[in-house]
């Protein structure tokens, strides 16, 4: 009985989470009612400061990476960490470097590419 009730609190709180766009985080209760095993609590959202990795353009490791449209070379990793970072929806993901080399490539727009 506790497994199938263990596993409805499961699921519901996955379709809590896909309704109301929120992450769950399932927690068991350790001092409460002897019915009540798991609460959900949304996921705190990732703020800029978060994002302020301290890395440096001046170690210039070049890392080419690709969102799928276009490519992009970064100085280095630290970079492009911190972009993904800061723009969760526009993703790079480092690809070989001699994609960053092949003209006929389409090169990512510079406004498209700016850290904030």
């Amino acid at each position: 009985m506790k497994v199938s009730l263990i596993f409805l609190a499961v699921l519901l709180c996955y379709a809590e989470a896909g309704k109301t766009q929120l992450l769950c985080t399932i927690v068991p209760y350790v001092n409460s009612q002897p019915h009540q095993y798991f609460t959900t609590k949304p996921t705190p959202k990732r703020s800029m400061k978060d994002c302020d990795l301290l890395c440096t353009k001046f170690n210039f490791e070049p890392v080419c990476a690709t969102n799928g449209f276009c490519v992009h070379e970064f100085a280095n990793q630290c970079v492009l960490d911190v972009f993904n970072c800061q723009h969760p929806t526009k993703r790079f993901m480092a690809t070989k470097d001699e994609r960053c080399r092949m003209h006929w490539l389409k090169r990512c727009d510079p406004d498209e590419v700016a850290l904030l």
